[in-house]
């Protein structure tokens, strides 16, 4: 079974004036994948639940991410990056035409 090894964060990056902070997961195979939170990742949010990169996304790939993690109504991010969950907890706006990646 497969372990994290290692945890190296990278950033913070400054994109759209939100802080997002790269994580690079070196696990116990030698294989890394990348995840992105907003903030840190001690008390962020996580906006790759779902999935991670295979590699280190560039700035253009965080920004679209952080874009499609934000209500369109009032651009609180919505934390749950969900398929079934458009759902904004801060204004309860349903984000009908946000992509999930």
């Amino acid at each position: 079974m497969l372990s994290i090894a290692e945890e190296t964060p990278h950033g913070p990056v400054m994109i759209n004036d939100q802080t997002l902070t790269v994580i690079e997961i070196t696990w116990s195979d030698g294989d890394k994948s990348f995840d992105v939170y907003l903030g840190d990742n001690v008390t962020g949010v996580c906006l790759t639940n779902d999935y991670s990169w295979d590699v280190m996304p560039t700035e253009d790939e965080m920004r679209t991410l952080l874009e499609h993690a934000t209500c369109e109504r009032c651009g609180d991010v919505v934390d749950d990056i969900d398929q079934d969950c458009r759902l904004c907890p801060k204004c309860s706006h349903y984000n009908d035409t946000r992509v999930i990646l």
